[in-house]
């Protein structure tokens, strides 16, 4: 019974094999192709959006202060005690006007006592060359030898250089009494006041601060991607809100190449000249014109492939297949990036889904 099984089970066993092989054409099974993983989990699934026209982009405004290309700290070149301040903040001053004094008593007696020793030294000069005038006689009768007469115009010469010494002492006393008097450089306003009478004022310490009335200006700071824009611009719109003044028309005097605070890059902005009752302080608006649509698309910035390498690129979306398209980006405007290349407003291009993407691979769109 065992062995009846066995020969059946072998005949069913065999009939089975060459069935098999007569379904693949004859061919082993080993040889048979292997389901690729592609064709079992059907094609990627993918998000997609719609390109736009880039759309035009408003202006922009950044707050700033007037001020003076010509502005001043002025201080006192010479120490002491400062005595009166004839100004205060706000005040009108003329080119010459004393704005501040020290008390001035020592720079008096210093140039009393530079002129008593001038005088002092005048008198041992005029000593000394009537010694030698009367010693060159004495040796034209050979009543006095050379040697004696060489030394009285050793004498004369050491006379002379103390005279000059004193005579540098008097101009120095006379340019401290000078100093101790501060006059504004130019016409202009005082802006600051940075020291009172009675105070001590060591030399350089800025007393107060003087601005010009006339070639006025006004920095703001802009970050860094606005510089090329602004720099294009050349010129600006500045707006005094506080004075209900607008429409001024000013010219982009410098931009800064290195970074402030908050890597903001200052910008100083010229007003024309001639402009009545503006003074430095005043609060001012600028403001950059809007630009017009750039050239290109506007698409999503999640689209954009490989945006700080070599090349960037999108995939657009082409009868099931996805296309790569080299672009170049132009603008970026929030979730937006304006890009120029093979694209047009309405082409679809995929936003999700594209990593490892090949150009060409057929995709699916989640609905």
């Amino acid at each position: 019974m065992a062995l009846k099984t066995l020969v059946i089970g072998l005949g069913i066993g065999l009939a089975a094999g060459l069935g098999t092989m007569a379904i693949a054409g004859g061919k082993a099974p080993s040889s048979a192709p292997a389901p690729s993983p592609a064709a079992e989990r059907g094609p990627r699934i993918v998000e997609v959006a719609e390109a736009a026209a880039p759309a035009a982009v408003g202006e922009l405004r950044f707050s700033g202060v007037v001020r003076a290309q010509r502005r001043a700290d002025v201080a006192f070149t010479v120490p002491g005690r400062i005595g009166a301040r004839p100004v205060d903040i706000g005040a009108r001053v003329r080119k010459g006007q004393v704005v501040a004094r020290l008390d001035a008593g020592q720079y008096r007696n210093g140039a009393r006592r530079a002129r008593a020793s001038r005088e002092s030294a005048r008198a041992r000069l005029d000593k000394a060359r009537r010694d030698l005038s009367r010693v060159e006689a004495l040796l034209a009768e050979r009543a006095a030898g050379l040697e004696e007469v060489e030394a009285i115009r050793t004498q004369v010469e050491a006379a002379e250089a103390s005279f000059a010494a004193t005579e540098a002492q008097v101009a120095e006393a006379a340019r401290q009494q000078t100093e101790a008097v501060l006059v504004a450089p130019f016409a202009g306003v005082v802006t600051r006041v940075l020291a009172e009478p009675g105070e001590y004022a060591s030399p350089g310490r800025p007393v107060l601060s003087i601005s010009a009335t006339s070639s006025l200006e006004v920095e703001v700071d802009v970050p860094e991607s606005l510089r090329p824009r602004v720099a294009k611009a050349g010129r600006v719109v500045v707006e005094l809100p506080l004075l209900d003044r607008a429409g001024i028309e000013a010219t982009v005097h410098s931009i800064g190449e290195a970074a402030g605070a908050g890597r903001l890059f200052p910008v100083v902005v010229s007003l024309p000249e001639g402009l009545d009752g503006i003074s430095p302080g005043v609060t001012a608006d600028v403001v950059i014109a809007g630009t017009r649509a750039s050239a290109g698309v506007a698409v999503p910035l999640e689209a954009l492939v490989n945006p700080t390498g070599g090349t960037s690129y999108v995939y657009k979306l082409s009868a099931r297949r996805a296309e790569r398209v080299d672009v170049s980006v132009v603008r970026l405007s929030g979730r937006l990036v304006a890009v120029e290349g093979a694209l047009a407003p309405g082409d679809t291009v995929i936003t999700r889904g594209q990593e490892n993407l090949v150009d060409g691979e057929i995709v699916g769109v989640r609905r």
